[in-house]
């Protein structure tokens, strides 16, 4: 790990991870090599922004991590909009979290766990997914491998890699069992794209 000194501002970071739930930025806070924020908050936000960050280093990155207050796409944006007025340098956020996954993709059982990045679409939507047969009437339509519900929200604001973990197959079996392990499986993707 190189070791950096904090940025003198807001300015300073490129990065930024975005999460849905508690338990994905749960697993992102154990990547993190330093903290800036430990002591007190060094960087502030931009007027009206209301957003709580944590600030520190990632491999050679600054970086910058936001929790959504809500699931989907909507609330996906708002945040991100306030985001990139208090962090002005941005240049890539990394969607980072669970998500509900196609059973078979090309003819190979997916499973819990498994993180969905650079092999396919990603349908992006506000409600959750809870019926296989949608599931599978959806990602036959538009050639579909998971299901998440903030990409396109945050993809509107910063040029976004979205990186999940399936945590269940988007049916009627749901539940959250799965969730932790996913999370930790998608933060273990991101801490390699980050080095």
């Amino acid at each position: 790990m190189v070791s950096l000194q904090p940025p003198t501002d807001r300015t300073g970071f490129r990065i930024a991870i975005v999460c849905a739930l508690p338990r994905e930025a749960d697993a992102i806070n154990l990547l993190f090599d330093r903290f800036w924020d430990e002591e007190c908050d060094p960087y502030g936000r931009a007027d009206g922004d209301t957003n709580n960050y944590i600030t520190g280093q990632i491999g050679q990155y600054y970086v910058v991590l936001v929790v959504l207050p809500n699931m989907g796409t909507n609330s996906a944006a708002a945040v991100t909009t306030s985001l990139r007025s208090s962090y002005t340098g941005l240049k890539l956020a990394i969607i980072i979290g669970i998500c509900g996954g196609v059973p078979r993709i090309a003819n190979i059982d997916t499973f819990l766990g498994d993180v969905i990045i650079y092999i396919g679409r990603i349908g992006s939507g506000n409600i959750v997914m809870k019926s296989g047969e949608d599931r599978d009437r959806i990602a036959t339509e538009h050639d579909l491998i998971a299901f998440e519900m903030e990409g396109a929200g945050v993809w509107d604001e910063v040029p976004c890699i979205v990186v999940k973990g399936i945590c269940d197959y988007t049916d009627s079996y749901k539940n959250k069992a799965w969730q932790d392990f996913a999370a930790a499986t998608a933060a273990s993707v991101a801490k390699a794209i980050l080095g």
